[in-house]
């Protein structure tokens, strides 16, 4: 197991200009992907030549390539080259606001033991609260007259 430690700033900054740098690279590769698919088939011809490469030759090779992936194993030679492609999967989509459809066992209702705490808790602030109230302003008989016997 790697033992964690913290980064020294030197760390910190080459790992930043690593990011920076692939960041960049990617923004170059992704324009020029843009660039290349923008291109015509003659574009894409004429710049395969001037780099040196047959742009037929190229074009022959892909579609072999094509028909060997989308050959079946077992058809015989004739039934292999007009074979239709071979559709992908459709790619399993999980949908987030069906949570049943990953976890059966799920429930949107809190277990009762979460429950009985936050009622216990309730009952508990209630208490508290009370017993931290003063007395009740209760109205005090009329005082005595000086001599202690009441008035009639």
């Amino acid at each position: 197991m790697t033992e964690s430690r913290k980064r020294t700033a030197a760390e910190t900054w080459r790992a930043l200009e690593a990011t920076t740098a692939e960041s960049e690279d990617e923004a170059k590769l992704d324009a020029e992907m843009e660039r290349v698919l923008s291109l015509s088939d003659e574009e894409v011809a004429r710049e395969l030549a001037a780099n040196g490469l047959d742009p037929e030759a190229l074009r022959a090779r892909g579609e072999e390539l094509a028909r060997e992936a989308t050959r079946a194993p077992g058809r015989d030679e004739a039934a292999r080259s007009d074979a239709a492609p071979i559709a992908a999967p459709a790619p399993a989509v999980v949908a987030t606001s069906n949570v049943h459809a990953i976890d059966p066992h799920y429930s949107r209702r809190p277990p009762a033991w979460l429950l009985l705490i936050a009622a216990a808790l309730a009952i508990g602030a209630v208490l508290v609260w009370k017993a931290s109230q003063p007395p009740p302003n209760v109205a005090a008989p009329p005082p005595l007259p000086p001599s202690g016997e009441p008035e009639k």
